[in-house]
């Protein structure tokens, strides 16, 4: 203690004075930087949480799009369920006269309407009208359905398919693959009215040496049947499916060819390619096969495509089947 002010006493007031002023003119300078920082962070930090597109926002957003998608769920579901109450008692698709119907019966419904955003508790006659609304009770969005029987907009946003249309993965694929085999092996043996296939389309041809994509609803030398009952043919289109219901396509493809190229079989239904059967680097001769089930409605258009690699002895054969 002595010898600090021992130290101290070797310096005039003068001095001392400047060295108390400077250091609190330090110590001040720093405390105001440390403030304009902690400013500067907690404005990031407020603007990241509740801006425009901040966490607050982001997460509200969220929720509203998970509420939604549950809505469009809900609705997709007794659309289903009318399809499917309607086909195993008649063998046919529900009119919208008569999901309509359902729908009004139905009390989660809030209403069913002829026009948007008009509320009406009592049954509807639908008559010429392509497309009817309908909202649930505990969500707030107005869905409309069309002739179809196929959603066409929720609150008045046009649904787009290509642009919702989904991806899947391979496993994906082979699970939905499964349950779709599952449930026509549960068809053909239930009690419902129908337990057996009636081939409605039958495509052929030997495609010989050349490689390359050949369609089977243009080529010509292509035998081509089908059930005038159940399709029409356009060679510009291809086959024009004249009742909705449940259709089991079979497709092969055979080739003596060794050369690795690709081999394809692929189903077209109206603009939507699906792929039923592939080969690559084969480097193998032999033949791939597939099946695979859809439910068209009338007004849809198929087609197909073989994808052959050059060379020797090739043909393609593709089924078309119905439950009856």
């Amino acid at each position: 203690m002595k010898v600090i002010l021992k130290e101290v006493d070797n310096y005039n007031d003068a001095n001392v004075q400047v060295n108390i002023v400077s250091n609190h003119a330090i110590t001040l300078i720093s405390l105001i930087m440390t403030i304009i920082i902690i400013i500067i962070i907690a404005g990031i930090g407020l603007n990241l949480a509740l801006g425009e597109n901040g966490l607050f926002s982001k997460t509200k957003y969220a929720a509203q799009e998970t509420n939604k998608q549950t809505a469009t769920e809900k609705i997709n579901l007794k659309i289903t369920s009318a399809q499917i109450n309607t086909y195993s008692e008649e063998q046919r698709m529900p009119t919208l006269q008569e999901l309509a119907d359902a729908l009004c019966n139905d009390k989660e419904i809030q209403y069913v309407t002829l026009e948007s955003q008009v509320a009406n508790l009592d049954k509807i006659t639908v008559g010429n009208a392509t497309s009817i609304f309908t909202k649930l009770n505990n969500y707030k969005y107005e869905f409309e359905i069309n002739s179809s029987l196929q959603l066409a907009s929720i609150d008045g946003e046009k649904i787009n398919k290509e642009t919702n249309s989904e991806y899947v993965s391979k496993q994906e694929y082979d699970e939905l693959k499964s349950e779709l085999n599952q449930l026509k092996n549960e068809i053909k043996n239930s009690n419902i009215g129908f337990n057996k296939f009636e081939k409605v389309i039958e495509i052929n041809k030997d495609v010989n040496n050349a490689g390359g994509k050949y369609y089977f609803t243009t080529d010509s030398n292509t035998n081509r049947n089908w059930n005038e009952e159940y399709f029409d043919y356009d060679s510009s289109k291809g086959f024009i499916a004249k009742k909705s219901g449940i259709y089991t396509v079979e497709f092969l493809g055979h080739t003596s060819s060794t050369i690795a190229d690709t081999l394809k079989l692929e189903i077209k239904i109206n603009n939507e390619w699906f792929e039923i059967a592939g080969r690559w680097n084969g480097n193998s001769t032999g033949r791939i096969a597939g099946t695979m089930t859809f439910y068209i409605n009338a007004g849809d258009t198929i087609s197909g495509c073989y994808t052959a690699p050059s060379g020797p002895n090739h043909y393609y054969n593709c089924r078309i089947f119905t439950f009856q």
